[in-house]
């Protein structure tokens, strides 16, 4: 290849390199801040160009990096997991390759590595932007490629004598200007008539490729989610996502007429609490202490190992209902318990194993520290168990009245529950909400409310 390529090949390859960061730039896990990169590439790229064509030292330095990067691939996948981590060594290869001196077979290497970019983007729900920079993809592409044929050509028959011409209609021969430039107009329009002929070919395809199923006849071996209770929410990847209509659960409430609550859509069941969000999946992590505002006061209502139940370790701070109005008494079944909590009304001062339970299964606090009851069994993963919850709620002057402060949370802890950083479209959209409120309780009530309106509703 010529030190200096020509400019179809040099402004298409560096629009095939940008089209690639652009459709990361539109997954919502990522920024716009990551079209940095691409920048910085084209501009440093002549410049390592000229640097490992006039020094052996560089391209030395360059190899012992990128040694090093392999050794630490490993670390990578544990750091920032599986997805990203391969994402990021295909933007090392592209590093490497737009800093050095390019032969063919090195442009396809980045034109490869842009479409990797482009497929993992493919794959972690994109914005709609994504179809214009597929397209700006498939343009460049095209331009790419066929510059990059011309180049490779002319770089073979670079010194030999200039090519003599004979046209159809003339019997003199005319010898090919050497200064002539290769994309002329008849070329850029040819070139252009393929380009528009490529984007009509994929939109025809698109149009009656089947959307249930990838392929002309479908394929057999399609992803299939279900909604179900989960150790962790994973809302990368594709496939089809199916509602799972076994029960989870069969509740009767004994001491209630007709075994029914009045309104069960007031009811919250709760089984665990995933804080750990790290680029497109929710997991549970376990936290230094457990945390609620009322003092530990623990009574005959909370179980010991003694009866074969819960945990009563200090860290329970579940204020006893002995006298209160608002405990409910509840009989549960579970067909197939979920492997990460017990399913039970929120704020729990008793749980209990049925009696032919007891000697093969057990019930405690979950070490997490995060209010989950463990549930611990070597046979069948059915159990029936009863639970007395609290469901007395604070009065709403006591909730104004208070603070604002998280000194009660370890610095570990609350680190764990605030590292991920808000979007600037949502906390406009925040303060947009909590307009006119003063207290926190009246700031999480307007957000509660705002979710629960008519602004959302359930989509896959």
């Amino acid at each position: 290849m010529r030190e200096h390529p020509g400019m179809a090949l040099r402004g298409s390859s560096s629009l095939l390199v940008l089209a690639g960061y652009l459709s990361l730039a539109s997954v919502p896990d990522y920024s716009s801040s990551i079209l940095l990169i691409p920048i910085v590439l084209l501009i440093l790229s002549p410049v390592g160009e000229r640097l490992d064509r006039r020094f052996k030292a560089f391209r030395y330095i360059t190899t012992a990096i990128t040694l090093i990067y392999f050794c630490l691939i490993p670390i990578s996948v544990r750091l920032i997991g599986l997805m990203d981590a391969v994402i990021l060594l295909v933007v090392y290869i592209q590093m490497y390759t737009m800093l050095h001196n390019k032969e063919e077979r090195n442009y396809y290497h980045l034109y490869l590595m842009s479409f990797f970019l482009l497929l993992a983007a493919c794959v972690q729900s994109p914005d709609p932007i994504i179809a214009f920079i597929m397209l700006l993809f498939l343009l460049s592409a095209v331009w790419a490629f066929i510059s990059l044929r011309f180049e490779a050509e002319a770089a073979l028959n670079e010194g030999n004598a200039p090519a003599d011409i004979v046209y159809l209609h003339e019997h003199s021969v005319v010898q090919l200007d050497t200064h002539t430039a290769r994309f002329d107009l008849g070329l850029i329009t040819a070139v252009s008539m393929v380009s528009v002929a490529s984007v009509l070919f994929t939109i025809a395809i698109f149009i009656v490729t089947p959307r249930t199923e990838a392929g002309w006849i479908g394929r057999s071996n399609q992803i299939i989610s279900r909604t179900d209770l989960t150790d962790e929410v994973d809302l990368r990847g594709g496939g089809l996502l199916q509602d799972d209509l076994r029960p989870v659960l069969r509740v009767e409430f004994p001491e209630l007429p007709d075994n029914k609550v009045d309104d069960p859509e007031q009811l919250y069941w709760r089984v665990s609490t995933m804080v750990k969000y790290d680029g497109g999946r929710w997991r549970r992590r376990p936290l230094d202490e457990t945390y609620d505002p009322v003092e530990p006061d623990l009574s005959e209502y909370t179980l010991n190992h003694e009866t074969n139940a819960m945990d009563s370790i200090s860290s329970v701070n579940r204020k006893s209902a002995k006298n209160s109005e608002e405990l409910i008494f509840q009989e549960i079944y579970t067909p197939d318990l979920p492997t990460q909590g017990v399913p039970v009304l929120d704020s729990p001062v008793k749980v209990n194993l049925e009696t032919n339970q007891q000697h093969r299964a057990g019930i405690r606090w979950s070490r997490m520290q995060d209010f989950t009851f463990s549930f611990h069994t070597q046979s069948s993963r059915q159990l029936q168990y009863t639970a007395m919850s609290d469901l007395s709620r604070p009065d709403e002057a006591v909730l104004r009245n208070a603070g604002m402060s998280y000194e009660y949370v370890s610095d570990a802890d609350f680190a764990l529950l605030t590292e991920n950083d808000l979007l600037p479209d949502t906390l406009a959209l925040v303060d947009e909400i909590m307009t006119g409120t003063d207290t926190v309780y009246d700031m999480a009530l307007a957000i509660m409310n705002y979710f629960a309106g008519n602004n959302y509703a359930y989509t896959r």
